[in-house]
C-alpha cells in the first residue's frame, strides 16, 4: 500500500482497487479522537493502523465503502452516483473527515487499476448565503447556498434541527431547500451546514415569514382556509364573534352570511368580471348588517409573532362605513368610509386581528384589500423589565419581567451577573418570575434575567434587592413612671448576628446591650428620650425614641371645715429632688406659705376658700388639687338648755356665739 503523507501529496496505490473508495481518517491522541463518533456506512470496513510524521497522533485509515463494478457508487436506485463537484445536487456518502480515493485514467501493465489518494482538500468556502424570505400561505419558499470546495456535503436545517426530505421537505443535502405549501409551522431560521474532508462551515440562518393575503385565500369551502382565516360577523358592542354559517354564490362570486336571508352581514369575493355593487372584480367585500351589525374578517396568529399589515379600505357603491382594523379589544387603526394603513403589531400565538366593516346603513359593500399581512416569529422582547424592591430581613422577595417572542421562552436569572440555580430560598429561576424567600443581607445586590428562544436573546435591566438587615419589627414605647418605680424598654428586631446598644438622650448607656433595658429605682435624672441602636452583619438600624417620663406621687391637701377663731393645718407630702412648695388661696399665692404645710389660725370667715400648692423639684412643677376650706362665722360655742319651771316663775335661756360682729340674735 502506498505512504501516506501529512502535506497532502497523491501516492501510487498499487493494486487492483475498486475504482472509488471512501477512507475515514480516525485519529486520537491523549485529548480524544477525531472525527467524533458517526454512523458507520454500510460496506466492508477495512482499518490499517499509520502516524502522521513528525506527529504523537495515531490513526487508522478506515474503508468505508464498497463500490459497484463499473467503478462509480451507485445510488440507492442502482444508478451511477455523480461525482462532487460537477455541479449536481448530492448527499455526501461519507461523514466529516472521509477522504475519497479515485482510479487515474491509465492502468498498469497488469492492467490493475491504479488509485490516487487525495489529501489536504480545500476547505469548503460558502460565496452566496441563503436568503430570508417571505410567501404566500401555500407557496413554495426556495433557499439556496453557493460555496467552493472538493467533496462538499450539505446539510440544511431548520431553528438548528437537521432537517430530512419528506412530507413538504425537499433537498435537505443539496445545495437548494425547497419547502413545498408553506404554512404557520414551516416559518423560522433556515441554515445549511457545508462540509468536505477538510472542515465544515455553516451559513448565515435565512428566516422564512409567510404573508397571507384575504383576496387569494377566500374560500367557500371548509370555513377556514388555511387554518388561518374565518368569517363573521359582531354585535354593535364588539362583545361577540359568530362564524357565518352559509354559503353561495351569487351572480359568480362566492358569498359568506349569516342570519339575514338577504345576506347581510356578509363577506363576498367579486369574481364576475364585473364590477358589482361598487365592487371591482377580483376585490374582496364586506357588508355589514342592516342593524349597523360589524361585518369581519378575522386572522388569527398562528403562533406568537409580528406582524405587519398594509392595505386599504375602499368606499365601495353607498353609504357612509366606519371601517378599522383590531386586535382583540384594540384599535389598531379606524377610519370613516375608506382609508389605507401600515399597521405592526404584536400577537400571541391565538389571539385574532379583525378587519370591521360597520354602518348604519345595511345594504352598502365595502371593498378591502389587505395587499400585505406578514408575520413572522420574533426573538424575546422585554415589555416590562423587573423592578428594584426593598424588603426586610426574614420576607419574601419576588422579580418578574414581561416578555413577548415566539413560543418556547426561555429564562435564566441571575445575580451580579451570575446564573442562579432554583434550590433553598430560590424559586423560578427558569421562569418568568423569580422568588427569593427568608431574604437577608446576603441576597441583596442586582438581579436581572437573560431571555431567550430560537431566534435571539435579550437581558433585562437590572433590578436591585436592598434588605433592612437588621429591621425592627416593634418600637419601644414612650412611657409615664412613678418616682423610685422601675420601667422597661422593649424592642424587637431581626436581622443576622444582632447587637444592641440603648442610649439616653442619644448617649449610649453602659451595659445596656440586650433587646430589653430596664431602669430601676427611678429618680429624676431618668428623665428622658430612649432608643436603641441595633447592628447586625449588614449595618444598623436606630429605633425609634421612646419617651420617659417620672411623676412624682403628691399627698394631696385635705378640704376642712373650721369654726370661728379656731385653727386648721393643710399639707402636702410630695417625693422629689430640690423640691420647692407655693401654698395658694383661690389661685393667688400666699406670701411666706412655702413649706410642706400651711397653718390658718384664729379662723375668720374672710380666710374661707380654695388652697392648693404648686411643688417644684429638678425636672418641673405639679400643682395639687384644691382642698376648701369652710368656716362656721359666727359659731355657737354653747347652746341653750332645757330647763323647768313652776309657773309664775321667770326663766332665763343664754346662748355663748363667736364670730365677726356686730352680731344680731333673734
Amino acid at each position: 500500500m502506498g505512504r501516506i503523507t501529512s502535506r497532502g501529496r497523491r501516492q501510487r496505490i498499487p493494486g487492483a482497487w475498486p475504482a472509488w473508495l471512501l477512507i475515514g481518517l480516525l485519529a486520537s491522541n491523549a485529548f480524544g479522537a477525531w472525527p467524533p463518533a458517526r454512523v458507520q456506512p454500510p460496506g466492508q470496513a477495512n482499518e490499517t493502523p499509520v502516524r502522521l510524521p513528525g506527529s504523537t497522533t495515531s490513526a487508522v485509515w478506515r474503508t468505508l465503502l464498497a463500490v459497484a463494478s463499473s467503478g462509480m457508487p451507485r445510488t440507492k436506485g442502482g444508478a451511477d452516483a455523480p461525482e462532487a463537484g460537477d455541479g449536481q445536487p448530492h448527499r455526501p456518502s461519507a461523514p466529516l473527515g472521509a477522504v475519497r480515493a479515485r482510479e487515474p485514467a491509465a492502468r498498469g501493465a497488469d492492467n490493475a487499476p491504479r488509485g490516487l489518494l487525495q489529501m489536504g482538500e480545500d476547505a469548503p468556502v460558502i460565496v452566496t448565503q441563503p436568503a430570508n424570505a417571505t410567501n404566500t400561505a401555500g407557496t413554495k419558499a426556495m433557499f439556496s447556498v453557493r460555496a467552493t470546495g472538493t467533496g462538499l456535503g450539505f446539510q440544511w436545517r431548520k431553528r438548528g434541527v437537521n432537517l430530512a426530505d419528506g412530507g413538504n421537505i425537499a433537498g435537505s443535502f443539496t445545495t437548494a431547500l425547497a419547502v413545498f405549501n408553506v404554512t404557520a409551522s414551516d416559518v423560522g431560521g433556515y441554515d445549511v451546514i457545508v462540509s468536505n474532508v477538510s472542515g465544515c462551515v455553516t451559513s448565515a440562518v435565512a428566516v422564512l415569514t409567510v404573508s397571507y393575503d384575504p383576496t387569494v385565500d377566500f374560500s367557500i369551502l371548509n370555513g377556514n382556509p388555511n387554518g388561518v382565516w374565518s368569517y363573521g360577523w359582531m354585535t354593535t358592542a364588539f362583545t361577540s364573534f359568530t362564524l357565518y354559517s352559509n354559503t353561495n354564490m351569487i351572480n359568480g362570486s362566492p358569498v359568506w352570511w349569516g342570519w339575514n336571508t338577504d345576506y347581510t352581514p356578509n363577506i363576498w369575493r367579486n369574481q364576475s368580471g364585473s364590477t358589482q355593487s361598487g365592487v371591482q372584480p377580483g376585490q374582496l367585500a364586506l357588508h355589514p348588517g342592516n342593524g349597523a351589525q360589524p361585518s369581519v374578517l378575522r386572522w388569527v396568529a398562528p403562533v406568537t409573532c409580528m406582524c405587519r399589515i398594509t392595505g386599504q379600505f375602499f368606499a365601495g357603491d353607498s353609504g357612509i362605513m366606519a371601517v378599522g382594523v383590531r386586535a382583540g379589544t384594540n384599535w389598531l387603526w379606524q377610519a370613516s368610509d375608506a382609508g389605507a394603513f401600515d399597521i405592526s403589531t404584536p400577537l400571541e400565538a391565538g389571539s385574532p386581528l379583525d378587519f370591521v366593516v360597520s354602518g348604519g346603513y345595511g345594504f352598502s359593500s365595502t371593498p378591502l384589500a389587505v395587499t400585505s399581512l406578514v408575520w413572522n416569529v420574533v426573538g424575546p422582547v422585554i415589555l416590562t423589565p423587573p423592578v428594584s424592591c426593598t424588603n426586610d430581613f426574614g420576607s419574601t422577595a419576588t422579580f418578574s419581567v414581561g416578555t413577548f417572542g415566539t413560543a418556547p421562552l426561555n429564562y435564566q436569572w441571575r445575580k451580579g451577573g451570575v446564573n442562579l440555580v432554583a434550590g433553598g430560598l430560590l424559586a423560578g429561576t427558569d421562569t418568568a418570575t423569580l422568588t427569593v424567600s427568608n431574604v437577608s443581607g446576603s441576597a441583596a445586590g442586582e438581579y436581572d434575567v437573560i431571555v431567550s428562544n430560537a431566534y435571539g436573546s435579550v437581558t433585562s435591566a437590572v433590578a436591585i434587592l436592598t434588605v433592612r438587615d437588621p429591621v425592627i419589627n416593634v418600637q419601644p414605647v414612650s412611657q409615664n413612671a412613678l418616682w423610685n418605680s422601675n420601667v422597661t424598654f422593649n424592642v424587637t428586631a431581626a436581622g443576622t448576628e444582632l447587637s444592641y446598644q440603648w442610649r439616653q438622650n442619644g448617649v449610649g448607656l453602659s451595659g445596656a446591650t440586650n433587646a430589653t433595658l430596664t431602669l430601676s429605682n427611678l429618680q429624676d435624672s431618668a428623665v428622658g428620650d430612649y432608643d436603641a441602636l441595633v447592628c447586625g452583619s449588614f449595618g444598623c438600624v436606630t429605633s425609634a425614641v421612646a419617651v420617659l417620663t417620672i411623676e412624682d406621687p403628691v399627698v394631696q391637701p385635705v378640704s376642712q371645715v373650721g369654726q370661728f377663731g379656731s385653727n386648721i393645718t393643710f399639707s402636702v407630702t410630695a417625693v422629689g429632688s430640690a423640691l420647692s412648695y407655693q401654698w395658694r388661696k383661690n389661685g393667688l399665692e400666699l406670701p411666706g406659705a412655702a413649706g410642706t404645710s400651711l397653718t390658718l389660725t384664729n379662723l375668720q370667715g374672710g380666710v374661707a376658700g380654695n388652697y392648693d400648692v404648686i411643688v417644684c423639684g429638678s425636672y418641673g412643677c405639679v400643682t395639687s388639687t384644691a382642698a376648701t376650706l369652710t368656716v362656721l362665722d359666727p359659731n355657737i360655742n354653747v347652746q341653750p338648755e332645757s330647763q323647768a319651771v313652776y309657773p309664775g316663775h321667770n326663766i332665763t335661756f343664754s346662748v355663748t356665739v363667736a364670730g365677726t360682729g356686730p352680731l344680731g340674735y333673734q
